[in-house]
């Protein structure tokens, strides 16, 4: 990967790792979750096809800070020039509910896993006109926390997911319910990545 794809692929996240002070008033929790919310600013844009799956969670989203311009412009490069034609006709076409019902089902039999408590649905969004397809996977706790319950624990949940299908694009994030927030660490194929948040981990 050359050093122009190295910058555009390099995400600071600029967001309190703290967890937010905790009011007694309902009001003043959500003014604050509020505030976060608006300190960031939606990268992906997607859509879950079906809007009860994930209760309704927010959308990925990057500091408002960074150029979102910029980040999407690279996914279409990314897009264009590193996806297979296989690649593009697979994300293209919605997953297959009984097809998803099947993963679902075979990842909750690995006890790791679990342990994460992940919620999985189906995502579409759009990249250089076209409307593609992904799987999204919401862990409901911090990166950190994620690693300290298991170690290595987004590459080894990516490969099981790709023993199903290697050229599904997979949406991996991380859920701050206090916060309200969404944040993105992979959106990618076994062997092509549109997005990778090199700095979540720091």
């Amino acid at each position: 990967m050359n050093k122009i794809k190295q910058a555009l692929l390099l995400i600071l996240l600029l967001v309190n790792v703290f967890s937010p002070t905790v009011y007694a008033n309902q009001a003043s929790e959500t003014t604050n979750a509020t505030e976060y919310s608006a300190q960031m600013q939606p990268l992906f844009n997607e859509r879950a096809l079906d809007d009860d799956s994930t209760e309704e969670l927010p959308q990925a989203t990057v500091d408002v800070g960074l150029s979102v311009e910029e980040l999407r412009e690279a996914m279409i490069n990314y897009y264009k020039e590193d996806f297979s034609p296989e690649e593009k006709a697979e994300n293209q076409q919605e997953i297959d509910p009984d097809r998803l019902a099947e993963l679902i089902e075979e990842l909750e039999k690995i006890e790791w896993i679990n342990s994460l408590k992940p919620q999985l649905d189906q995502v579409s969004f759009t990249v250089d006109g076209n409307t593609l397809y992904a799987l999204r996977i919401i862990i409901p706790m911090s990166y950190q926390n994620a690693e300290a319950l298991h170690p290595n624990h987004d590459i080894q949940l990516l490969n099981e997911v790709f023993t199903y299908s290697r050229n599904r694009l997979v949406l991996l994030g991380y859920y701050d319910e206090a916060k309200q927030i969404v944040t993105p660490l992979h959106l990618t194929t076994q062997s092509s990545p549109l997005f990778y948040n090199e700095a979540i981990d720091k």
